[in-house]
């Protein structure tokens, strides 16, 4: 276990997400849905049938998910991917601070599976897109014989603008519901503050990506999940397995393999792949279009003559995290950026240890890697987890 835990350190801020799933609204009782986008039957790829679907409208096409869970026991073939999201992040998502995706050539494929052949692409991984412009969805045909993880992408020219994971997997939302309080709460849109009630409450019974919840089952080595960089929608497949094997991932972005991986003929060690900013470059809006173009790599922050990595106060605790820094912000404050939807917004109160010192649950982050549903636990990132900046 030590040598699983030490090949998984590929990065000092890589986490695994455990996820809690809230079933109720967090929404006003009358307004349209801005944290879920339900994936019907209008978003499978299913036989005809008879009935007319009608399609739910979704008032903020940002808080739509960044990840799809499919389970391979269900009668549809796949899903299909909105790229409305991509087009609404792009021209008023948070510190992207763009002016919209360029017109030119759109295409989309699969930037990464971890098993071969788990989607069912075209030449070259490309896949098919349905539609044009805002309007337009992904078709992603899905191998129901088989279980994993991959990245979908949409490109403009060649280049990422949005990628999506899609995760193959039974249904993982069979888990515990324990709350650490029994007052628990959650704000709706329209400020009002209520109790989450207890029928309305689930965690996730394993990590984001994994595709077992036992460690004695047939897929137990495959139960680890996927790691995530924080504040960052797409998944680091973690390319070794609970039972120290390594595995590869591929697809329109080649073969990609672990760094202790003996064999590289034709493929690329994930290593090869990171990003490296210096720090007088590393700012919020450049680092996070970085991330969304290069989903696979990892970001690092080196110093200005480029002799290493970057770190707080020259403490090599503190590795300067992959978003730099943010005007307005102390670097000790960092965490208000708030990139996955903490609760506390990312501020410490005095008192935050108490029942009572407890925030409500928020709006899902449009960066949470989360399906539907779903979203990060939140946590004190402050103080609590700095070693994680």
């Amino acid at each position: 276990m030590k040598r699983l835990i030490e090949k998984l350190k590929a990065a000092f801020c890589l986490v695994l997400i455990s996820m809690c799933f809230i079933k109720g609204n967090i929404i006003s009782v009358k307004g349209l849905p801005s944290v879920r986008h339900k994936i019907g039957k209008f978003d499978s790829l299913v036989k005809p049938i008879q009935k007319k679907i009608v399609q739910k409208v979704i008032s903020d096409w940002k808080k739509a998910p960044n990840s799809y869970i499919f389970d391979p026991q269900q009668n549809s073939e796949g899903i299909l991917v909105p790229v409305k999201k991509a087009y609404a992040m792009w021209s008023g998502g948070n510190y992207i601070n763009g002016s919209g995706i360029p017109s030119g050539a759109i295409t989309a494929d699969v930037l990464w599976e971890d098993v071969h052949g788990l989607i069912k692409s075209g030449a070259n991984y490309a896949l098919e897109i349905l539609g044009s412009g805002q309007d337009a969805k992904i078709k992603v045909p899905i191998n129901k014989s088989k279980k994993g993880n991959a990245v979908v992408a949409l490109k403009v020219n060649g280049e990422i603008y949005w990628s999506w994971h899609i995760w193959i997997t039974d249904d993982p939302t069979n888990g515990s519901s324990y709350k650490s309080f029994d007052g628990v709460k959650r704000m709706r849109t329209d400020g009002i503050i209520e109790p989450i009630p207890n029928n309305e409450w689930k965690w996730m019974d394993r990590n984001l990506g994994a595709i077992s919840s036992s460690i004695t089952a047939s897929d137990w080595n495959k139960s680890i999940g996927l790691l995530y960089q924080w504040g960052r929608k797409d998944p680091i497949p973690p390319l070794v397995t609970r039972g120290n094997d390594f595995y590869e991932v591929s697809g329109s972005i080649g073969r990609v393999r672990h760094r202790g991986a003996k064999n590289f003929t034709n493929a690329v060690s994930i290593d090869d792949l990171r990003k490296f900013v210096l720090l007088s470059n590393a700012e919020v809006t450049n680092n996070i279009r970085l991330s969304l173009k290069n989903p696979l790599s990892l970001i690092y922050i080196n110093k200005d003559d480029n002799s290493g990595q970057a770190y707080y106060n020259n403490n090599i605790n503190l590795p300067v995290n992959w978003f730099g820094k943010a005007t307005g912000l102390p670097d000790n404050r960092l965490s208000e950026l708030n990139l996955w939807s903490d609760n506390s917004l990312g501020r410490i109160d005095q008192v935050y240890n108490t029942d009572d010192s407890a925030k409500p649950y928020r709006d899902k982050s449009s960066f949470d890697p989360c399906p539907n549903a779903g979203e990060c636990h939140p946590c004190l990132w402050q103080t609590l987890h700095l070693q994680a900046m």
